[in-house]
């Protein structure tokens, strides 16, 4: 990855062995986005498995395990999974979703013991955050293909709009949530260049259109509750700017209105709690 992106604060260059790691994480990234050939995405995680396996000794390994107790809890809820597959009525369907959900237990055992870098981290950041925009622009594309035939708007809200690439809107939604929030902190830590600032802010405001056309009730709750609480404590209780949280807040309003107007369907969504 182009290290003019980042900033000295984003640390030193990275080696061949850490861009290795990009490479298969952003490999595994971009399957998980894929609509159709699963196969491939098992591909990808047996890849980034083997190459955690190789990452480190396994001294470290063990090290990193007995400072993570995380590990056990997530490999003792995939052993919970096991036991409900095989005790299971219908075991072949169990035996089906425990498959679906072999990352649970190979992601702690592998990815879980290493040690990455605080410079690889914030690569790691960016990388995901470009593929679930690249994802979001995809969908976008897509729906509106469709509804530019069909006359239908309904192409556009919801799961139609993950329709592409096979996704609940409201998995996508976290996905996107992800990546606002990825992008955030890369702007607030100063990892990024200046000359690249505005290009990262033009991209938070399409995944926040998006993030709104998926209508997903939670993670909409979540964005801007989120936003709004980060503002109240960075910048009335820590840097004591009060003018740069109000702008925030203000604009976290205007947005919400302006969506709102633009695409009623959401706020539909939301009229559904009132149904008795």
């Amino acid at each position: 990855m182009n290290t003019t992106i980042f900033t000295s604060a984003a640390g030193p260059t990275i080696g061949p062995k850490e861009n290795r790691l990009l490479i298969f994480t952003g490999f595994f990234l971009i399957t998980f986005y894929l609509p159709v050939f699963p196969i491939i995405n098992n591909i990808a995680i047996l890849s980034l498995t083997i190459l955690c396996l190789f990452f480190n000794s396994w001294r470290e390994k063990l090290r990193l395990l007995k400072q993570r107790p995380a590990i056990f809890i997530i490999t003792l809820f995939y052993l919970l999974l096991v036991i409900s597959a095989l005790t299971s009525i219908d075991e072949a369907k169990g035996m089906q979703y425990l498959q679906v959900r072999i990352p649970l237990l190979l992601f702690p055992l592998t990815l879980g013991l290493i040690q990455i870098k605080p410079a690889v981290k914030i690569r790691v950041y960016l990388l995901y955050a470009v593929i679930t925009t690249l994802a979001a622009c995809f969908c976008l594309v897509s729906a509106l293909i469709v509804y530019n035939r069909t006359g239908d708007s309904g192409f556009i809200y919801n799961d139609s709009l993950t329709e592409a690439i096979g996704k609940q809107s409201s998995y996508f939604a976290l996905m996107v949530n992800l990546a606002i929030f990825s992008y955030s902190y890369l702007l607030i830590k100063n990892y990024i260049t200046h000359s690249f600032k505005k290009v990262v802010i033009i991209l938070i405001a399409f995944l926040m259109i998006i993030h709104f056309l998926l209508a997903s009730r939670m993670e909409i709750s979540l964005l801007y509750g989120a936003a709004i609480a980060f503002a109240l404590y960075h910048f009335f209780v820590k840097t004591k700017n009060r003018r740069a949280g109000f702008i925030m807040i203000g604009g976290l309003a205007f947005c919400a209105v302006i969506f709102v107007y633009l695409f009623p369907k959401t706020i539909n969504r939301f009229n559904e709690l009132l149904y008795p």
